[in-house]
C-alpha cells in the first residue's frame, strides 16, 4: 500500500470522529497543519504565531521546535493546555517576588574559597522551567558560576543509576547530620550520613571515578555529559580553573573528612569501594574528581532546566531523553527533600515543603515534582551556607501561590495555584497521546508516562496509541507502548480492527512480524 494511504486508514479508522480537527493535505499527503483547537471546541481557532509560543513560555532555543512536536506546541498553546495555562501571568507575579527579594540585603559571600569570595555580591539571577518545557528567566540569568554542592545529587543520581540503591547505600546512609555541611562526622554505621553534605559526595564521587573506566578527565567528561542531557543539549557546561585552584588550595577539611571515611577497623568495616585503595594517591585522585565536579560552571536557565527534569521523573522536558530513571529520581528528590540544605533542611522543608539543594556559590534549585523546576542565584550566604536573598525570593515567591504541599489543607485567599493538571484531562491527554503516536514522536510518549498517563487508554473510538503507532508505521513506537507500557496488541476499537490487522492491511511487514509474535 502506498505511503499516502496510510495516512487515509489512519485518519478515517477513528481520528476524525474523536476531534473536530482542520487538516491541510498536500499532494503527497503529508500533514501540514493541525488545528488549534481544545478537545470539544468546534470553532476554529486563529493561525499559530511565534509570539503565541513565547506568550506561553516556549522559548526560540527549544529544540522541539525543529521537530514534528512543534505542531503539538503550538496546539497546546493556543488551547491553553500547558501545565501553567497563563504564563504571562506567571511571569509577572514572579517578577514582583523577584523584584521583593532583590530590596532585602543581608549575609556575605563565602570566604573559604577564594574565587567565591570575590565574586560580585549583587549578582541577582533567576530561572524556571516547567514539565513541559515553559521557560522564563530574570536578571544577570546567563551569568555562569559554579555550581559547588549542586552537583551533589547529580552525582549521587549517577552513582544510582550504575551500582543501583542497595549497593550505594552501602556506603552511605540517608539521614540528616545534623551538623554542618563540612564536619569530620560519620554516622554510627561508620559512614557519612547521606549523599549530599561533603562526606556522602565525596563518597559518590568515589564510586563514580573507578580508574578501571578511565582516568579523572574520563569521569569529568561524563559528569558534563550528564549535565548536558539534564539541561536539554542547549545550554554551555563550563569549568572554571581559579575555582577548581581554590578548592584545592582550601582542601584540609576535605581531606579530613576522605581520610577518615578511607580508614576501617573494627568498628568501622566500611571505608571507600574496593576501587580506592588505601593509597594516599587514591584519595587524592577521588577528591580531584570530587572538586571538579564542585568547579562546573552554569547559569540559572540551564539549572531550572535540570531542576526540570528530576521534577519530570527524569526526562528532560526539552528533548524527551530520559536522563534518570523515575526509581533514581524518587532516591535523588528525597535526600534533597530531607538534607539538601545543609543544617537548615529541616526549616526549609516547614517553611516550603518542596525538595531543594543549595551551593555555597549562592545558588538554589528547587524542584516542585511534576510541575516545575526553578534555579536562583544571589552569592551573599546566611548563616546556615544558603543564599540569603535566594530564601527571601523564596518566601516571597511562596506568598504568591500554593507551592507548599499542604497549603490546601489551610485555604488561603491570597494564594493562588498557577497549575492546571491537564493529565487529568482524558480528552486532551489522548489527543496528545494518539497524535504523538502518529507522528512517531517518542519523547512525548516518555514525557507523558512520566507524568502518570496510561498510554493505554483509547479515545471514543477506542483508538488508542498503539493503534494510530501502527498507522503511521512506527515500530520503534510500537515496542515502547508494549514493552514498557504494557499496551496490549490484540485490543480493537469499536469498529473491531487490531493494530495487527492494520499493519497487516497497511503492508507493514516488520510490524506484524513484531505484533504476531506478542
Amino acid at each position: 500500500m502506498p505511503a499516502s494511504s496510510n495516512w487515509r486508514v489512519g485518519w478515517r479508522r477513528g481520528r476524525r470522529h474523536s476531534f473536530p480537527l482542520l487538516i491541510n493535505l498536500t499532494e503527497n499527503w503529508k500533514l501540514v497543519a493541525i488545528p488549534l483547537l481544545s478537545p470539544g471546541s468546534m470553532a476554529t481557532a486563529p493561525p499559530s504565531k511565534p509570539s503565541l509560543l513565547l506568550d506561553a513560555g516556549i522559548l526560540p532555543d527549544d529544540p522541539r521546535l525543529a521537530t514534528e512536536e512543534a505542531e503539538i506546541l503550538e496546539t497546546k498553546a493556543a488551547g491553553g493546555q500547558f501545565k501553567i495555562p497563563d504564563f504571562p501571568d506567571f511571569r509577572t507575579k514572579v517578577e514582583r517576588a523577584f523584584e521583593t527579594a532583590r530590596g532585602i540585603d543581608g549575609g556575605t559571600n563565602a570566604d573559604y574559597i577564594d574565587e567565591l569570595a570575590k565574586e560580585d555580591p549583587t549578582l541577582y539571577a533567576f530561572a524556571a522551567c516547567t514539565v513541559d518545557g515553559q521557560r522564563m528567566s530574570l536578571g544577570d540569568d546567563t551569568y555562569e558560576f559554579s555550581v559547588q554542592s549542586t552537583v551533589k545529587p547529580v552525582l549521587y543520581g549517577m552513582a544510582l543509576e550504575r551500582y543501583g540503591e542497595a549497593e550505594v547505600h552501602r556506603y552511605v546512609g540517608r539521614e540528616p547530620s545534623g551538623v554542618e555541611f563540612n564536619k569530620v562526622r560519620l554516622s554510627k554505621r561508620g559512614v557519612p550520613h547521606n549523599p549530599v553534605n561533603n562526606a556522602g559526595a565525596i563518597t559518590t564521587a568515589s564510586l563514580m571515578c573507578d580508574p578501571a573506566d578511565g582516568n579523572t578527565a574520563f569521569h569529568y567528561k561524563r559528569l558534563a555529559q550528564t549535565y548536558k542531557a539534564l539541561g536539554g543539549n542547549i545550554f554551555n557546561v563550563g569549568f572554571s580553573v581559579t575555582v577548581f585552584d581554590s578548592e584545592r588550595e582550601t582542601a584540609t577539611r576535605n581531606r579530613r573528612i576522605a581520610l577518615t571515611i578511607k580508614e576501617t577497623g573494627p568498628d568501622k568495616p566500611i571505608g571507600f569501594p574496593p576501587h580506592v585503595k588505601t593509597d594516599t594517591r587514591d584519595v587524592e585522585r577521588v577528591l580531584e574528581f570530587y572538586f571538579k565536579a564542585c568547579s562546573i560552571e552554569q547559569d540559572v536557565r540551564a539549572l531550572s532546566v535540570l531542576a526540570a527534569t528530576l521534577a519530570n521523573g527524569g526526562v528532560c522536558p526539552l528533548t524527551g531523553e530520559q536522563v534518570f530513571s523515575p526509581e533514581t529520581v524518587k532516591y535523588v528528590l528525597t535526600v534533597m527533600d530531607t538534607c539538601g540544605m545543609y543544617d537548615y533542611s529541616g526549616e526549609f522543608k516547614n517553611r516550603f515543603g518542596q525538595p531543594a539543594k543549595s551551593g555555597v556559590s549562592g545558588v538554589i534549585i528547587v524542584v516542585i515534582p511534576g510541575h516545575l523546576g526553578f534555579a536562583v542565584f544571589s552569592p551573599p550566604l546566611d548563616k546556615h551556607h544558603n543564599s540569603f536573598r535566594g530564601l527571601a525570593f523564596c518566601q516571597a515567591l511562596w506568598d504568591i501561590y500554593t507551592f507548599h504541599p499542604f497549603d490546601g489543607l489551610v485555604p488561603i485567599k491570597s494564594k493562588t495555584n498557577p497549575f492546571v493538571d491537564r493529565i487529568e484531562d482524558d480528552g486532551f491527554s489522548v489527543y496528545q497521546a494518539n497524535q504523538a503516536a502518529f507522528v512517531g514522536n517518542l519523547s512525548l510518549l516518555r514525557s507523558l508516562t512520566s507524568r502518570g498517563y496510561d498510554l493505554t487508554k483509547g479515545d471514543y473510538d477506542k483508538r488508542s496509541p498503539i493503534h494510530l503507532a501502527v498507522c503511521g508505521g512506527h515500530l520503534d513506537v510500537i515496542t515502547y507502548l508494549v514493552e514498557e507500557c504494557g499496551a496490549d496488541p490484540s485490543t480493537t476499537d469499536r469498529w473491531g480492527h487490531s493494530p495487527l490487522e492494520e499493519a497487516t492491511t497497511a503492508g507493514f511487514d516488520a510490524i506484524v512480524e513484531y505484533l504476531s509474535k506478542k
